[in-house]
This record gives structure tokens, C-alpha cells and sequence, in this order.
């Protein structure tokens, strides 16, 4: 099978289309053939050994020292499957799924093998498999952000990085549930926000948010560029903020807030499982949820996709589809 493989860590360029050895599923395994898999900023920071502030040695410990210890990256996908493990029940040949493969990763690829109970779900109905493999990477971690926040009527939400996979996602599941949405972004990709429900849009280039009079109840950090020191006077007195992007400077005060137990500050981790995914998917086909997908590329323009993610110039999802036209 194709898959997009790289050897060594580096810019886009380490990148290459290779022939590789096609999985074979376990007794409760499944074999998906992968029909799309979005390119995110997860990809971009393993590829390019870029982990936050603090957690380099970790990154090293659990991705590889020196070559990558998972040489195909990609988390989301979505695909058909095309074989069963001989104890599987909850799937059959021939269904369409969406879902994550956690941090094995492998999804840029023509074919992968998940767990029947991994984080895997039926595709939703009306939807592309474009959109429905973008949604997982940005959609499992805003849910989690969604219920620490808890969302509701009359609550006033900031989110810095409004535009970005995980932002998009939390813009959306807050404006459902009546809060109102602030966002903080690139000035190209305001209008997006906006039809994604927040109510007003700050250019982070021409408005320093730290400055701004007004108080929130929730502040969702997805880029790690406005830390809970400098965004702590823009919460509210039993305000919220939380970390998606957790660096070594936010430890102190994650563990502060823990023993506290005032729940002001929390980092976020996606919940990767089964029901997450369920819910996941039923927030898509309830129409409260989407992801607008700007670019879709092959494997060969795996490079150029890489670069449109790390350099910002992608105005929405970035999308890899095996093989040309």
C-alpha cells in the first residue's frame, strides 16, 4: 500500500510516498481503507520534533530520539472497512467509519488496522468523508473543553486560536449552548469564525487582548500565546480558563488550581475512546457542529499540505486523499 512515511525529523521536504506493507487486522482489529486523513498541527509539531516549552524529552521519549518511532503520521481519517477480525461484532465489512488512532498515529496512509473498541464510529450521515475525517483531532478535544467549561446561556467565552482545529470546534459548542463567543484570530479567517457562531472577532495583529476592559467566564487558550498569567485579568472573578496547548510554565499553575480545587485553571487532554466518539458523532449529524475544509490534497502534495498547516495559510481544514484525482 502508499503511505506517506518519513525517516528523519525536519521540514516539510522529509516527507515521501512509499510502497509499505498493508496491516492485517487482530481477532479485534479492523481494516480501514482510508479515503481522506487531515493534515493538523499535530502532525506539523511530530514531523518537525517541535514540542512545547519543557516537554522536549518527552516528545523524544515517546515519538523517537533520533528517527521517528512512528514513521506515518496522521490521526484523523475516515474510511470504509474492508475486513473484520475474526471476534469483531460491533462493525461489519463495508461500513463507513470515522475516528482517531490516538497516539500510534498512522492514518496517511491507504489502509489501517484499529481496535473494534478504539476511539471508531460510524460515519455520520450527509456529511463528506473529507469533513467527517477532519473532525476528531479538533472535535475530541472541544468536547473535553466543553465539559470542563459547561457552557450555557448568558456565559461570555474567549477563544484565542478561534480559527485553528480545536477553536473552530469550541466556538461552535459554546455558541450552541447560548454562551456568548468571542474570538481571537488572523484577520483572513474572521468571516469563518463568525459564520461558525461567535458574535464578534478580534485580529490578533491589531488588538492586544490583554488590554481589553471587558471580563469572560471561560477563556479556551488553544495556541499557548495568551498564558494564564497575562489572561488572568480578563476572567472573571469565578472565571475559567483553559490550556490546550500545556507548556512547563503552565504546570505551576495547573497543579496550584488542582490542589485549590477552585477549577480556574485546567489543562486539556482529548478524550480518546468509543463514546467520545459517539458523541462526537452525533453532534455532526445533529447540525451543531462542523468543520470547513479549505484544502484537499493527494499523498504526493503531502509536503505543500504540511506547509500551508505550519505557516498558517490554510483558511480551514487540510485534508490528504490517497492517490491522484
Amino acid at each position: 500500500m502508499k503511505a506517506i512515511v518519513y525517516d528523519r525529523f525536519g521540514g516539510p521536504e522529509v516527507l515521501q510516498v512509499r510502497d509499505v506493507p498493508q496491516p492485517v487486522p487482530g481477532p479485534r482489529e479492523v481494516l480501514v481503507k482510508v479515503f481522506a486523513a487531515p493534515v493538523t498541527s499535530g502532525d506539523v509539531r511530530l514531523r518537525a520534533q517541535d514540542a512545547p516549552s519543557g516537554f522536549g524529552f518527552l516528545m523524544k521519549l515517546m515519538f523517537g530520539f533520533y528517527k521517528p518511532r512512528f514513521p506515518i503520521l496522521g490521526n484523523s481519517f475516515a474510511g470504509e472497512i474492508v475486513s473484520v477480525g475474526a471476534s469483531v461484532t460491533r462493525f461489519r465489512r463495508g461500513e463507513m467509519v470515522f475516528g482517531s488512532a490516538g497516539m500510534k498515529m498512522g492514518t496517511h496512509a491507504e489502509y489501517l488496522v484499529v481496535p473494534e473498541a478504539g476511539s471508531l464510529a460510524r460515519m455520520p450521515t450527509d456529511v463528506s468523508v473529507e469533513v467527517a475525517a477532519s473532525m476528531p483531532f479538533g472535535g475530541l478535544t472541544a468536547l473535553t473543553v466543553s465539559k470542563k467549561a459547561q457552557f450555557r446561556p448568558g456565559m461570555k467565552v474567549l477563544v484565542n486560536g478561534a480559527s485553528g482545529a480545536v477553536g473552530r470546534m469550541v466556538v461552535q459548542l459554546a455558541s450552541a449552548a447560548g454562551a456568548t463567543v468571542t474570538g481571537v484570530c488572523g484577520a483572513a479567517r474572521s468571516s469563518m469564525v463568525l459564520k461558525l457562531g461567535a458574535v464578534e472577532v478580534l485580529d490578533y495583529a491589531k488588538t492586544d487582548v490583554t488590554t481589553l476592559a471587558r471580563r469572560f467566564d471561560v477563556i479556551v487558550d488553544t495556541t499557548g500565546k495568551l498564558p494564564f498569567p497575562k489572561a488572568r485579568n480578563l476572567m472573571e472573578p469565578a472565571g475559567q480558563y483553559c490550556a490546550v496547548l500545556v507548556d512547563s510554565t503552565m504546570l505551576p499553575h495547573i497543579l496550584w488550581s488542582a490542589l485549590k480545587r477552585d477549577g480556574k485553571l485546567v489543562g486539556i487532554m482529548a478524550e480518546e475512546s468509543r463514546a467520545a466518539m459517539e458523541e462526537l458523532r452525533q453532534l455532526v449529524e445533529d447540525g451543531k457542529i462542523t468543520n470547513p475544509v479549505s484544502d484537499v490534497l493527494t499523498f504526493e502534495d503531502a509536503a505543500r499540505a504540511h506547509g500551508l498547516v505550519q505557516n498558517g495559510k490554510a483558511l480551514g481544514a487540510v485534508v490528504l486523499i490517497p492517490g491522484r484525482g
